[in-house]
């Protein structure tokens, strides 16, 4: 096959290296949280409710503040709920990160079934804001769409290509 180039292939690239970086980071987390022992946790939790006590003035002049919600709602939710978390990043580090190399190598199959499981990650972010309201995951969701739709004009490009 020859080689693509364009615009959109050009974004379809960059935007699964992203990807790619964000499932690889997600494998490491889920590797460091195996290697945290409960007690470490806990010390996570009161480095939280420092967190909380050095941004409380921030949220409360700037309720919408991202870094400072993220932070809080990502020392309480790793705490809490470890082994779930461990499972989560693991496994959708892994899937990620193996559509990822598959789009690269450009294995015809994997692009519909990125799109699947990118579609997959749009559902559960939503349920995720429902249940937590979160900037962050409007703005997950805004990039896995373009995701999919580049994915997708990438792959109607490989299957118009002469073999």
């Amino acid at each position: 096959m020859r080689a693509l180039s364009g615009f959109w292939h050009k974004c379809f690239l960059i935007s699964i290296l992203l990807k790619g970086i964000n499932g690889v980071l997600e494998i490491l987390g889920g590797i460091l949280l195996l290697i945290i022992r409960g007690q470490s946790i806990v010390n996570f939790v009161e480095v939280a409710s420092f967190v909380e006590i050095i941004t409380e003035g921030e949220v409360i002049q700037v309720p919408k503040n991202l870094a400072s919600n993220f932070l809080l709602n990502l020392a309480y939710s790793v705490a809490l709920n470890k082994y779930f978390t461990i499972i989560f990043l693991l496994s959708h580090g892994i899937i990620k990160l193996f559509l990822i190399i598959c789009l690269l190598k450009r294995k015809l199959w994997s692009y519909p079934l990125a799109i699947l499981v990118f579609v997959l990650f749009i559902v559960y972010q939503t349920y995720q804001y429902y249940l937590s309201p979160s900037s962050l995951m409007i703005l997950l969701n805004i990039f896995d769409v373009f995701v999919i739709l580049v994915t997708y004009i990438e792959y109607r490009s490989l299957k118009s290509i002469p073999k």
